[in-house]
């Protein structure tokens, strides 16, 4: 994260969010969009639940955050990034639960409608400054140690013992 942000990061927020299958179509971040936090950041995602083609992956466009297609701040639909990037730029994160990534979400990026099951999944901001928002609480030592036990299990399940 410091030789992307080119300082020593921030943790700018945690979320966990659940995401399920509604009648409603897809909703606000289950869109093609870029994200704006802050001049310079990174998200690592976690998938607390395992997540398969059906369970909302999340979706990345590769090379869409350093090209200058796209650029303004709204939402895209499908056809739209599909006709400037093409589909093989169009990269579906599946993975077992425990499943990390860590992704530069100016980049065009979307969770997938769930259709079956439900999906879980963890956020970490690594940003240059501190980042504000109303909605964001910010987070106690307690907390982060509550997350660290309830992640561990999980990602400790995914770790595999080295061949030597």
């Amino acid at each position: 994260a410091s030789a992307f942000l080119g300082c020593k990061p921030t943790l700018g927020y945690l979320a966990v969010w659940w995401s399920y299958h509604t009648e409603n179509g897809a909703q606000h971040a289950e869109q093609f969009h870029r994200d704006v936090d802050d001049w310079r950041f990174l998200k690592l995602f976690i998938y607390i639940t395992d997540v398969g083609a059906q369970s909302g992956p999340h979706i990345y466009v590769a090379n869409s955050s350093i090209n200058e297609k796209l650029r303004e701040i709204r939402r895209f639909d499908d056809a739209e990034v599909v006709a400037l990037f093409g589909q093989n730029n169009v990269m579906q994160l599946t993975g077992h639960a425990g499943k990390a990534f860590l992704e530069d979400t100016f980049g065009i990026h979307k969770g997938q409608p769930v259709q079956l099951g439900n999906r879980l999944i963890f956020q970490a901001v690594y940003s240059m400054f501190q980042l504000y928002a109303s909605d964001i609480m910010t987070v106690s030592q307690a907390l982060l140690q509550k997350l660290r036990v309830l992640l561990l299990p999980v990602l400790l399940l995914r770790v595999r013992k080295p061949h030597w």
